[in-house]
């Protein structure tokens, strides 16, 4: 069997940021398209806990990317700002901000110290595939909780398990099984999961002919594929355990579940925690090439592990991934799925504080010069006397034969 040959600079060195930089301008047309998929049901969720639409609410996306969920949110109405590590990811949301004239703010910043002015100052920050790259992710979801308002919401997506992403598992799983363990030389930075090697008893083997119409999924494809062959009750994607070491990539992308997403974010200290999922898409590509082409030219994940591979294995690899593909969907449409989690928590609120009661119109000469009062409210409420309270930093009131405290009137001082 051979062996992973000795990993490049790029494989060893290259800094998160100059990863991302490097895959910018294919990550758009190639990655985005999927990732995409899961906004509607972040931005659903967020607004749930939030309990209100998103029109005219202050939105901030940590790793933005090329502007995906920014652009999904201003379709609600939000403003956004943007945050991402890689300048040449923040550089296309930016153009794609301004070629569409959205407002949408973008600028390069780590997730795990976001810039100390966000602080307070959104009702949502939000992340889609972005705070689970960051090491440790805990530091990320504090910042974005920092950066929200009191009854603010912090949300983000998590893909799932090697078990929950097949479409993610099918280059990782060949080139173990074509190449075996990776020499200790490669030692790349952040990257997805790769799945457990094949166990070293496998007997070589050689599988007959097949026909796209013998075969129910791409794991047994894989078999069929690669020499030594795959035995018949294993299947793809593996059952990795949770952060498993695989290839010697170690798992530094925060693996979603329902169980560590509500540990996550009641950690960080947000209440109402909610985990939706396993919400499953399928990643469809044109065909076998287009399906390499994703991940070999826009994934950094996979773009690290081809650079510890020769020439020659390169082409084998891709080779055994082409070969598996077609035997599996002929030459037409590529569709595997693959799962994500959706999260949400809300900022904790302080509790109400009675700062005294006046009649509507004299309290309200004073706010309103702050431009806290909606239009209309004075007029409708007239001179009735009110209990005013102040809460986190919001303006609330009740009249003396209300039950609770009435809808926020804005913000203080």
């Amino acid at each position: 069997m051979t062996h992973f040959a000795a990993a490049s600079s790029m494989a060893s060195v290259q800094r998160p940021d100059e990863e991302w930089d490097t895959v910018a301008e294919e990550y758009g047309p190639r990655i985005e398209p999927f990732t995409s998929l899961f906004c509607e049901p972040l931005l659903d969720a967020a607004a749930e806990a939030l309990g209100a639409p998103l029109e005219g609410v202050a939105v901030l996306d940590v790793g933005c990317g090329t502007g995906a969920l920014a652009v999904a949110a201003c379709g609600r109405g939000a403003l956004v700002t943007g945050t991402d590590v890689s300048s040449s990811m923040v550089e296309c949301t930016a153009a794609r901000a301004e070629a569409a004239q959205l407002p949408i703010s973008a600028r390069v910043a780590d997730g795990r110290s976001l810039p100390l002015e966000y602080s307070g100052s959104f009702g949502l920050a939000l992340s889609n595939f972005g705070s689970i790259f960051v090491q440790p992710a805990s530091e990320s979801v504090e910042e974005m909780l920092r950066c929200v308002r009191p009854g603010g919401v912090v949300g983000l997506t998590a893909w799932g398990g090697h078990h929950e992403t097949e479409a993610f598992q099918l280059i990782p799983t060949l080139a173990r099984n074509l190449f075996g363990d990776p020499a200790p030389a490669v030692t790349p930075a952040v990257g997805p999961p790769l799945p457990p090697p094949v166990p070293p008893a496998v007997t070589p083997a050689v599988t007959p002919a097949v026909t796209p119409a013998a075969i129910p999924t791409v794991a047994t494809a894989v078999a069929a594929a690669v020499t030594p062959a795959v035995p018949p009750n294993v299947t793809l994607p593996c059952q990795a355990p949770p952060l498993a070491s695989c290839l010697a990539i170690p798992e530094h992308r925060l693996q979603g579940s329902v169980q560590s997403l509500c540990e996550l974010l009641s950690s960080a200290g947000l209440e109402s925690v909610r985990v939706i999922g396993p919400v499953t898409r399928q990643l469809r590509c044109a065909g076998a090439e287009v399906f390499w082409d994703r991940f070999a030219l826009a994934a950094p994940g996979t773009r690290r592990l081809l650079a510890g591979l020769s020439a020659v294995q390169h082409a084998a690899l891709k080779a055994a991934v082409l070969e598996a593909l077609r035997a599996r969907f002929g030459d037409g449409e590529v569709q595997l799925p693959a799962a994500a989690y959706v999260a949400v928590g809300v900022a904790k609120r302080p509790p109400p504080v009675r700062i005294g009661t006046a009649g509507f119109a004299g309290v309200a000469g004073h706010w309103a010069g702050k431009g806290v009062f909606p239009p209309g409210v004075r007029t409708a409420r007239g001179d009735a006397a009110l209990d005013f309270y102040q809460v986190g930093g919001r303006l609330q009131y009740r009249s003396s034969a209300g039950a609770g405290l009435n809808t926020s009137l804005g913000a203080s001082e």
